[in-house]
């Protein structure tokens, strides 16, 4: 009777770890797959941009993009912390911690982004 319970968990546990590994493996290739739509476009200088902006611009993007993944870092940590858990109300706890640490992140990538592009168009 106890070998069937013990069985039972050992497959309960192989599941979440599979739907971990899925997740993980969904969130690393969709972004891949989304930005290969677009191809790839050449950087040409016009006239109506000038160095500072196009620096700004790429700073930007490379720290947004910086902010998301590590958001997606903290939402997969997060759902390997509650699906270990196994009742834990501790790691419970830290797994809703780090969600609302990536919304966090998530949310001043935004801001971030919003703000430097705001003053970028008044300066420029």
């Amino acid at each position: 009777m106890v070998d069937c319970h013990n069985s039972e968990r050992i497959n309960i546990l192989h599941m979440k770890k599979g739907l971990l590994i899925a997740l993980v493996i969904f969130l690393v290739a969709f972004p891949m797959v989304v930005g290969a739509q677009g191809g790839i476009n050449p950087i040409q200088p016009s006239a109506d941009s000038s160095l500072i902006k196009r620096t700004l611009d790429n700073l930007v993007g490379w720290a947004f993009g910086f902010l998301i993944f590590l958001a997606g870092v903290f939402v997969l940590w997060a759902a390997y912390l509650y699906l270990m858990a196994g009742g834990n109300e501790d790691n419970i706890g830290k797994a809703k911690t780090y969600i609302i640490y990536a919304i966090i992140a998530v949310i001043v990538a935004f801001l971030s982004r919003a703000v430097i592009q705001l003053v970028v168009e008044t300066v420029f």
